[in-house]
């Protein structure tokens, strides 16, 4: 969960919807509530959501990032609205969008946009009780924020976010986008396997390059330490 609400006089609220589990931050607090089980509609999100009194002040800012699959990327410049369903498709065959509405997120700076996918049932329900809100998918601040720091450094990185059940990546070198995936995990060892066969697949060095660890799943992290020796937690 990003963190902010650091100046007291602007309030702040970010909130992360995901089938692994709800979490928000409001002005700096953080709640968190991971599930064993799917929320393959996201309505036990939208049940937590509806209880949780923090969400219901008043905010100057609402955030709210969407953590499902599938998403592609494309080249902004070729980017076309009317493409986005056979984009989808094509990158994630067998997919039906009967009950989900497409959403795009646009990374400036890197002439990527992101097209992803929302629950119609979750993407009303946030239209309805956050209609100012900022709407966009989790890898995107993931995918704009390793390529910022890759090219503000000058050096490849590895990137990731892991959940219960779930871990999105990102390779980036010198601000250029070499890979961003999410992969299913059954366990622990699971995520430190994705990792490695990355660092195999790119060449990276697990004593020399900087593999940095965004979320809250300390077993995770501490598993990861083990095989990349630069592993870095961040907010």
């Amino acid at each position: 969960m990003p963190v902010t609400g650091n100046n007291p006089t602007h309030k702040n609220l970010s909130i992360r919807f995901s089938t692994d589990g709800f979490s928000f931050c409001a002005n700096g607090n953080r709640k968190s509530v991971p599930f064993t089980k799917p929320d393959t509609w996201f309505r036990r999100c939208m049940a937590i959501a509806l209880c949780e009194p923090a969400l219901w002040e008043q905010y100057d800012t609402v955030n709210i990032d969407i953590d499902d699959n599938p998403y592609a990327l494309v080249p902004s410049a070729m980017f076309n609205e009317n493409e986005c369903t056979s984009i989808i498709k094509f990158n994630h065959p067998g997919i039906s969008l009967r009950h989900y509405t497409i959403h795009t997120d646009n990374m400036d700076g890197f002439d990527i946009t992101n097209i992803y996918t929302i629950n119609t049932e979750l993407y009303n329900f946030i239209q309805t009780n956050f209609p100012y809100a900022t709407i966009s998918h989790i890898s995107t601040s993931l995918i704009a924020e390793a390529l910022m720091h890759s090219k503000k450094s000058n050096t490849t990185q590895a990137w990731c976010i892991p959940s219960e059940k779930h871990m999105i990546t990102v390779v980036a070198d010198c601000g250029n986008l070499l890979l961003t995936n999410r992969f299913s995990l059954l366990n622990d060892t699971d995520a430190a396997y994705y990792i490695g066969a990355i660092f195999n697949q790119y060449n990276l060095s697990q004593t020399e390059t900087y593999l940095y660890v965004k979320g809250e799943n300390p077993s995770i992290i501490e598993k990861l330490k083990k095989y990349v020796s630069n592993t870095i937690t961040v907010e």
